[in-house]
């Protein structure tokens, strides 16, 4: 016999709608991008053989590398974990550690992904976005911020009285108390950080690139 509970004791509890949660299409890049497991190492070597960037750019650009490997390694695990939760699931008995393993893995993601955005506006002194400007950009270093400052949040009592998550899953994408970012638009970001990393990999090249 399987256990049903009360939707309302699964959104307090647990995540808002996640009864609700079962479907989910998030774009797959590790064909499309196919040096994903080895950016840091390409730079190591090219760095070594062919020439470096000059500090600070140095710097940046291994740490730029690292980050994108990094969430571009979480994006794919959260994204097979995603779809893994989805076929073992039942709306109202969810698979409760199987949830929390999946939305810990895309909380990396979006930290990884946001701690990029920092050193690329140390490296370019460009912004990515403007405050509240609702691009794509804006409302994921948001919700990372979210992510980030839970604690903070819950303290000062922002989440409300049912909401225990920063950031939870819905079929259009990843929700949070203000933002919405879809996973379409995620894989989007994700796609452009993976183009910088190809980019930054050799440095000679980079600079070729981006030379006046």
């Amino acid at each position: 016999m399987t256990v049903q509970f009360n939707v309302d004791l699964l959104e307090r509890y647990i995540a808002p709608n996640i009864s609700k949660f079962n479907e989910a299409e998030i774009p797959d890049l590790r064909q499309v991008y196919d040096q994903h497991l080895y950016w840091v190492t390409n730079h190591f070597l090219d760095s070594s053989l062919s020439g470096a960037f000059a500090s600070p750019m140095r710097q940046y650009a291994f740490n730029a590398i690292f980050r994108v490997q990094s969430a571009f390694k979480d994006y794919h695990e959260a994204r097979d974990l995603t779809y893994n939760y989805l076929q073992i699931t039942i709306p109202d008995n969810p698979a409760i550690r199987a949830y929390f393993d999946t939305l810990s893995r895309w909380e990396s993601c979006f930290l990884n992904w946001a701690i990029l955005i920092d050193i690329y506006y140390k490296m370019s002194g460009s912004k990515a976005f403007e405050k509240g400007d609702g691009s794509v950009e804006q409302r994921a270093y948001d919700i990372s911020n979210a992510i980030k400052h839970c604690g903070d949040a819950i303290k000062r009592g922002e989440h409300g009285a049912s909401l225990t998550v920063p950031v939870w899953l819905e079929n259009d994408g990843f929700h949070s108390r203000e933002f919405i970012v879809s996973y379409q638009e995620f894989g989007d970001l994700i796609s452009e950080a993976a183009k910088f990393a190809n980019e930054l990999q050799n440095p000679r090249g980079f600079v070729g690139q981006n030379a006046g």
